[in-house]
């Protein structure tokens, strides 16, 4: 299947997914030079500590809501084992 870690599209979607971030910061580099490069990687950095530190309690609220969610739409109940 495609979408198994050791699967030639997994691979093939993990070289399009890093060229596509060398692009993004060559491009940094070249618009903004190096201070430009630093602002981006500061940024990062805030950004994927806080969604690090928020991922765990977001999964925890979605858990509560989903079933409430697929019983308001008539869908069968979704568990987070299925996710």
């Amino acid at each position: 299947r495609g979408n198994e870690p050791d699967s030639p599209a997994w691979e093939a979607a993990v070289e399009r997914a890093n060229a596509a971030r060398d692009a993004l910061l060559m491009e940094i580099c070249r618009t903004y030079g190096e201070a430009g490069l630093d602002a981006f990687a500061e940024a990062a950095e805030a950004f994927f500590g806080d969604v690090t530190y928020m991922e765990p309690r977001l999964v925890a609220m979605y858990d509560e809501v989903l079933p409430r969610l697929d019983r308001a739409l008539g869908a069968p109940a979704t568990t987070a084992a299925a996710r």
